[in-house]
C-alpha cells in the first residue's frame, strides 16, 4: 500500500497539462535523460521494472517548448 502526499492537493508534482487554443501544453521540465544526472534515475526505472513504460520524445521533434509563466519558451538545441 502506498500513500502519496502532495502539498498542492493533487499528485504529479511539477507535471501539469493545460489546454489553450486547441493545443496541449505540458508543464514541468523534470525528465529522465540517458546521460549525466539522469543515469541514476534510469537505473532506478530499470530496477523497479518500469523500463517498458518510458515514453521517449520523437526524434522528429527538433523544436521543443516549455510553457513557463504564461510564455512559450524554446528549449535550447542539444538539451
Amino acid at each position: 500500500k502506498i500513500t502519496l502526499v502532495d502539498e498542492k492537493g493533487e499528485g504529479g508534482g511539477w507535471i501539469r497539462t493545460e489546454e489553450e487554443g486547441g493545443f496541449l501544453f505540458e508543464q514541468g521540465s523534470r525528465s529522465c535523460r540517458p546521460s549525466g544526472s539522469g543515469v541514476e534515475t534510469l537505473q532506478l526505472v530499470r530496477e523497479v521494472g518500469l523500463e517498458e513504460e518510458l515514453l521517449l520524445a520523437s526524434p522528429d521533434a527538433n523544436r521543443r517548448y516549455l510553457l513557463y509563466q504564461g510564455e512559450l519558451r524554446p528549449f535550447p538545441k542539444g538539451r
